[in-house]
């Protein structure tokens, strides 16, 4: 009996961070697909953002032609990297509004924040020293999608629940 009520116990954690992943998934691809459409809009190739993020581990994209085509393997990499990316950023975002038991809006709010503080860190910490071909994305695009990443794990993040 003992050894169930532990694997229960289990299972509710596991649940959590599944539903902590799904947040940081669905932020993720409402970022990407901001940006995969404006990028497209605006001349640099709908691939551009995700071609742009395997830059990281495929350094040969770094010299990639504008704009950006259909190229499989980065592709791949990049929806990969940036998914992953995104779920692992999730786990202390909803650890927090859970902590201080954030309502909607304190939790969109530091969302916008928790964005904006990813943006800026990227884009003038990280991005030019080791992925500089990022820098060919639009700032205020990159940052636009950095916010609504931000606001929709904030929207998500508040119904995570115990289940």
């Amino acid at each position: 009996m003992r050894m169930n009520n532990f694997y229960l116990i289990q299972l509710k954690i596991h649940s959590m961070q599944k539903q902590t992943m799904m947040a940081g998934m669905m932020a993720g691809m409402s970022m990407a697909m901001i940006s995969m459409l404006y990028e497209l809009f605006w001349g640099v190739g709908f691939w551009a953002p995700p071609v742009f993020i395997s830059g990281f581990f495929l350094r040969s994209i770094q010299a990639v032609a504008l704009p950006v085509g259909f190229l499989i393997i980065p592709i791949l990499v990049g929806l990969v990297a940036h998914m992953l990316f995104s779920m692992m950023l999730a786990m202390p975002f909803v650890r927090t509004v859970r902590k201080y038991h954030f309502n909607k809006l304190r939790a969109v709010l530091f969302g916008l924040s928790f964005g904006a503080g990813m943006f800026l860190v990227m884009w003038f910490i990280v991005l030019p020293y080791l992925n500089p071909v990022m820098l060919n994305l639009n700032p205020y695009a990159f940052a636009f999608a950095h916010l609504v990443w931000g606001t929709t794990l904030g929207m998500i993040a508040v119904g995570i629940k115990h289940s």
